[in-house]
């Protein structure tokens, strides 16, 4: 483990970086290295930034590596994402926080965009930025059909900024922009996220990217938006889920995502309605009903009337943003309250179809 004041780091230990990275270092250890090189070919000045790697391993080779790039890790129990939220926002020191999967990498002027968009924004609280798809080895991915529609919205509608006071009215207006989607392309005020997770157990609570937004959004803080493609998002065989069948079977790897995310989907709308914040509730209580939908239309047990009842419950949200985002819902929830063994059959075909 490094010591924070040690010669290894640019900062020091009197000093707050203005960006905290929290490195997310885990199961994809092939591509961590990458994710190091990527943070330290950053524009922004080395003394404005800090990088901390909580990792649920031990290697001294990668302890090395990690220390001649300025970094300090902190260790954590293995196989549970939420004492590594909790890890790397208590080491955190700077006024802004954005976290970086294993997997994933920024591009060189990342951390300088973000650091420039909350220094011209005292409000700000929330930048998600846009990203490009890499594959295993790195290189692109031309025009994959995973999530789209969203990376088309980005463009068309550009950069674009929601106050607290205009969320109501902004909410029914934007498309789906993922912007609930994607950690590593996230980045908050600290403040925000220390302030909505204070005093709450994150053990067993796998929602990172979900967390940081309704987090966000029980504060005052505004929402930003910028599709600038400042992060590399890498798919490949083993992110979809920690289910062998994804890779031969996405909706096996989807429905065993379900699965594994109810309870936390459940928590963050347990804790929002909590925070008092109608903005927070509603999106996520929002995005729990979503993601119910989906956790049926991957179940092969589910009978009409569940889908039916699901239809129900989202007439009954109209205002959530991150319900209205799902489209297809509706529809898919209409098939299959007709024929479920239909509407499995298209799902099944629209899923291969965005697999990479």
């Amino acid at each position: 483990m490094v010591d924070p004041g040690s010669p290894g780091r640019s900062t020091g230990p009197g000093t707050a970086p203005f960006v905290s990275v929290v490195l997310m270092a885990s199961r994809h250890r092939d591509f961590v290295d990458e994710a190091i090189a990527s943070i330290r070919a950053q524009s922004l000045p080395r003394e404005e930034f800090e990088l901390i790697a909580v990792c649920d391993f031990d290697d001294a080779g990668f302890e090395e590596r990690l220390a001649r790039s300025g970094g300090r890790s902190v260790h954590v129990p293995p196989g549970d994402i939420g004492p590594a939220i909790r890890a790397g926002l208590e080491a955190a020191r700077g006024t802004v926080l954005t976290f970086l999967d294993d997997d994933d990498r920024m591009r060189p002027d990342r951390l300088a965009s973000v650091a420039a968009a909350f220094r011209s924004d005292p409000d700000l609280g929330y930048l998600r930025n846009g990203y490009v798809i890499i594959d295993r080895e790195g290189g692109s991915v031309p025009d994959p059909r995973f999530r789209s529609e969203e990376r088309r919205n980005g463009v068309r509608v550009g950069a674009v900024t929601s106050t607290s006071d205009g969320w109501s009215h902004d909410r029914l207006r934007w498309p789906p922009l993922g912007l609930d989607f994607n950690s590593s392309s996230i980045a908050v005020r600290r403040a925000a996220l220390d302030e909505f997770c204070r005093g709450r157990d994150l053990t067993g609570f796998i929602l990172l990217d979900s967390l940081m937004f309704v987090a966000v959004l029980a504060g005052a803080g505004s929402i930003r938006f910028d599709p600038a493609p400042w992060t590399e998002y890498r798919i490949h065989g083993q992110n979809r889920s920690w289910n062998p069948q994804a890779r031969t079977d996405p909706v096996a790897g989807r429905a065993d995502f379900s699965r594994r995310s109810a309870e936390s989907y459940a928590r963050l709308a347990r804790w929002a309605a909590e925070s008092g914040s109608e903005r927070s509730r509603v999106e996520a209580e929002g995005l729990l009903t979503a993601q119910q939908c989906f956790r049926a239309l991957r179940d092969p047990t589910v009978r009409r009337s569940e889908f039916r009842r699901l239809r129900r419950a989202i007439r009954s949200q109209p205002t959530s943003y991150l319900l209205r985002s799902e489209r297809l819902l509706p529809l898919a929830l209409r098939v299959y309250s007709i024929s479920p063994r239909w509407g499995r059959w298209l799902y099944t075909r629209r899923a291969r179809a965005e697999s990479l």
